[in-house]
């Protein structure tokens, strides 16, 4: 769900008066609703990030918290990870008629897809930045390309701003609880600087000085999160393949440039081919969520230093392999040894002068 679909989903939230959005973009959702869905609407607004503000609605009775929110004609729960005992307070407010619509935004999709269950509401939506297919949709063919350098930096955010997600130790669920935040701010900038290349979990553990199992919770939590997707290997245990291996993909490269802490302009960074390739892919695997598809993506890699970018199952589970190239002049080429192995499926070589096809086929 994008903007667009924000907007059409907003009003059916007017007969439910309920809307539940997972999304890592949770400021950006806010302001949307603010500007364009609830203006000259009486409206309040609780970052449960501000964890102040959290012990303060958690000393309120249960009738003084159901008065609380039904006050105004919108009331909108942000960073929802923060304070999911709140959810018994819902419970008993919802028990009682009122006209108030109720907006919670979380990160977690599990976690959200958990409430909105215990509150026998309406399942969840996603939230997702624009796409570049969307972009051209609404700009054309000739601006959307222009801007090309600017989506490498800055993703398809349409801003230049960019609002860490808030971490802490105040995040406890089961599944999502943070032991140490440094830790995983650790973890996010090795992720970010391992983009589109393959780690372990061991060596995160390494890394970040934890164990390995933390560190591979903290990486799905991730995946949870909607902040990357994680691309395993692709092997039938040949020679010299890869067997066990992974790569993060971060779900758009403002996310990546916000966590490398770099914004520099595309001419000035010497990780332009990392940026192509985070892009390139983030954009094809949101086109395929934007469109209902289910497919399943690797990569492929020797340990002869031979590799395959990206590997496509569509849902009908046939395969297609892509080598990513940023420089048009070097266009690379399919893996002899991957060739050998594999000559079933086909091969092919996306760079700056053929792209399109690859996000809008």
């Amino acid at each position: 769900m994008t903007m667009k679909g924000l907007e059409i989903k907003f009003q059916k939230a007017k007969d439910d008066r309920f809307l539940a959005i997972y999304t890592p973009f949770q400021e950006y959702v806010v302001g949307e609703i603010l500007d364009d869905c609830v203006k000259n609407q009486s409206v309040q607004t609780f970052d449960l990030s501000n964890q102040e503000l959290v012990k303060k609605l958690m000393e309120l009775s249960l009738d003084e918290f159901r008065w609380l929110i039904t006050e105004t004609s919108y009331v909108i729960f942000s960073h929802w990870q923060h304070s999911p005992k709140l959810r018994s307070k819902l419970k008993y407010a919802k028990n009682f008629q009122h006209d108030t619509v109720l907006i919670i935004l979380g990160i977690s999709k599990n976690e959200m897809f958990n409430l909105t269950q215990e509150l026998k509401k309406p399942s969840p939506e996603p939230y997702i930045l624009p796409s570049f297919q969307d972009v051209v949709s609404s700009n054309g063919i000739f601006s959307s390309t222009e801007n090309l350098s600017h989506n490498l930096v800055f993703g398809m955010s349409g801003t230049t701003t960019f609002n860490s997600i808030p971490f802490s130790t105040s995040i406890k669920q089961q599944k999502n609880r943070i032991n140490k935040s440094d830790s995983l701010q650790l973890l996010l900038l090795f992720l970010a600087s391992k983009a589109t290349q393959t780690f372990g979990f061991a060596e995160i553990g390494a890394h970040c000085n934890i164990d390995n199992e933390t560190a591979q919770r903290y990486v799905f939590m991730l995946v949870d999160w909607g902040i990357i997707h994680l691309i395993p290997s692709f092997s039938t245990r040949k020679k010299h393949e890869y067997i066990k291996g992974y790569r993060a993909i971060f779900t758009d490269n403002l996310l990546l440039n916000g966590y490398l802490k770099n914004f520099l302009p595309l001419k000035e960074r010497m990780d332009e081919s990392i940026l192509w390739k985070n892009w390139l892919l983030s954009e094809r695997i949101k086109m395929d969520v934007n469109d209902q598809k289910s497919c399943r993506y690797y990569f492929w890699q020797s340990h002869t230093r031979q590799s395959v970018d990206f590997i496509r199952l569509d849902e009908y589970h046939v395969p297609t392999a892509f080598t990513l190239t940023f420089d048009g002049k070097k266009k690379g080429g399919p893996s002899a040894l991957f060739k050998k192995y594999y000559p079933d499926i086909s091969m092919e070589v996306i760079h700056k002068t053929n792209f399109i096809s690859f996000l809008i086929p």
